[in-house]
């Protein structure tokens, strides 16, 4: 299941064993959440940080083999 097919059925109330369930101590200070915040945020927040791997890893795969690393500082 994909991060966002489980925040639309969250969101929808399939999910009713995950509707309430607050978010654990060491996920709400990973991703800086509200103290207050629920497992969807999250799952929203998961989401978010797999969406930045995603274009850093095809910004890497687009680059020529021998060319500059485009995240690398340029001096």
């Amino acid at each position: 299941m994909t991060y966002t097919k489980a925040i639309k059925m969250c969101e929808a109330g399939e999910l009713k064993q995950w509707e309430h369930l607050p978010a654990t101590k060491l996920s709400k200070k990973y991703w800086r959440l509200e103290d207050d915040a629920k497992f969807l945020d999250v799952l929203k927040a998961i989401r978010a940080d797999e969406m930045v791997h995603r274009e850093v890893n095809h910004a890497l795969a687009d680059a020529a083999g021998d060319g500059p690393n485009p995240f690398a500082p340029h001096y």
